[in-house]
């Protein structure tokens, strides 16, 4: 648990100049945990649970998972991500800025659609904040 920071509205990253987005680096809520786990960890618990009858039967052959885990009031909850979402909220929690979160994803995945995965971080509340990045020196 750790108190949550208010979210950032998307209105906030109209001060920035569109040449500074690339350097830009995201706080993300404090409470917000990632875990990939080659078991299916997510659906172990369910199946342990009072409801576990409503639970179809687990196949641990069934692969892992990618979780994402954070508070929501008092409760702690968990649900699985895709795989970009992960990768980039991974990326984005090790303080990688945009543009170096982006192309890491995009080596994983030509196909890879930043917009949309920044829209969801926004409407999640994820981002609470942001800090632009050291620029690069350029070559002499």
């Amino acid at each position: 648990h750790a108190p949550p920071e208010v979210p950032l509205a998307p209105v906030a990253l109209a001060a920035v100049p569109a040449a500074d987005y690339p350097r830009l680096v995201f706080c993300l809520q404090p409470a917000l945990r990632l875990l990939e786990s080659p078991w299916p960890l997510d659906r172990i618990w369910q199946a342990n649970q009072a409801a576990a009858a409503e639970v179809p039967p687990l196949d641990l052959a069934a692969g892992g998972c990618r979780l994402e885990i954070r508070q929501q009031d008092e409760a702690v909850v968990f649900r699985r991500l895709d795989d970009a979402d992960f990768a980039l909220r991974r990326a984005l929690l090790a303080g990688h800025s945009l543009e170096e979160a982006t192309a890491l994803l995009l080596a994983e995945d030509p196909l890879f659609d930043l917009a949309p995965a920044l829209r969801r971080l926004f409407a999640e509340g994820l981002i609470t904040g942001f800090a632009a990045g050291a620029a690069e020196a350029e070559p002499s």
